[in-house]
């Protein structure tokens, strides 16, 4: 079977694509064919080196496809998985090998690139709007990184859910509920836009300098719940405002996620897609050998989720 690997850390260029042979299920593993993969961000990272992949390995997070043997097989299924292009081959090759458990239905709704597309940018979204952050009716939720992919399934989770969303990015100028990250005194804009409250959950999805401005522009006994810092591992706040704030602090990392865990939240997501409240992104699409030019697409920022079909 073909599949893309890499046996060294560096760019995406380094990676090669490559005849292996296809893989046999062992104990409670299914082969999976794949039809569509998407490409993220930890994708990419992973192939750098971020996370000591051991190597050579096949990366690929989030795919969709169908069991092609083992139990249930024909069924069309999605997700993501646990260690993918980290500890075990991952999807971004013809087939590859998961634990029945770990994969859940295709919903009807979704076409298989849309779900291919759909996997880890909605489950970090559910896991931090919904699990770790206890978003309610009719709170306000500050979002950082609000035009990425993350930010953009969690705005449509809290729009599901009822809660007002004042977002952050860079160039927005002044649209209505959007701060500039660029000009804007944070805490001094939500407590303008809140009417002096501050906000009662904050989804940091950028960190590094926004993480201090954000933790002080929350009300009185608000959550804050962090995803990243890429530029900035090390960050500063007043430990004592925090304290006498009443501050909860959660962090939700998808890459300790065991595949029983992420399989869960597909089960959510499956029916929130089900029922229309969840839409897929906007996708560009290229074939499985094009792989590094979509590596390269999101590396540089792309706003289309890249999706390789097989």
């Amino acid at each position: 079977m073909k599949a893309w690997r890499f046996e060294s850390y560096g760019k995406p260029d380094l990676m090669q694509f490559t005849e292996i042979p296809r893989p046999a299920p062992r104990g409670d593993e299914v082969l999976v064919k794949v039809v569509a993969a998407g490409v993220n961000r930890s994708d990419v990272v992973a192939v750098a080196g971020a996370f000591k992949s051991t190597t050579p390995r096949t990366p690929g997070r989030d795919f969709a496809g169908v069991i092609a043997s083992g139990p249930d097989e024909g069924l069309a299924v999605w997700g993501s998985g646990a260690g993918f292009g980290v500890s075990r081959d991952g999807a971004h090759a013809e087939f590859f090998l998961s634990p029945r458990g770990w994969l859940r239905p295709r919903p009807q709704t979704l076409s298989a690139v849309e779900a291919a597309a759909s996997g880890i940018p909605f489950i970090i979204a559910y896991e931090g709007v919904v699990t770790a952050g206890s978003l309610q009716t009719g709170e306000t939720l500050l979002l950082t990184g609000a035009k990425g992919a993350v930010g953009r399934a969690v705005r449509q989770l809290a729009d599901h859910l009822g809660a007002r969303v004042v977002g952050v990015a860079k160039g927005v100028g002044s649209q209505p509920d959007m701060i500039d990250a660029n000009t804007a005194d944070l805490p001094a804009a939500v407590k303008d836009l809140t009417g002096g409250k501050g906000v009662d959950l904050e989804f940091d999805a950028v960190g590094g300098e926004l993480f201090e401005p954000a933790i002080r522009s929350l009300r009185l006994g608000g959550r804050q719940v962090a995803i990243a810092s890429p530029e900035q591992r090390q960050v500063k706040f007043n430990l004592v405002d925090f304290y006498h704030n009443g501050t909860t602090l959660r962090g939700v990392d998808s890459m300790g996620f065991t595949g029983e865990r992420v399989a869960g939240i597909v089960e959510h997501l499956n029916e929130l897609f089900e029922m229309r409240v969840l839409r897929p992104f906007e996708i560009e699409t290229r074939p499985l050998s094009e792989a590094v030019a979509a590596y390269t697409a999101v590396g540089g920022g792309s706003a289309k989720r890249q999706v390789l079909e097989v």
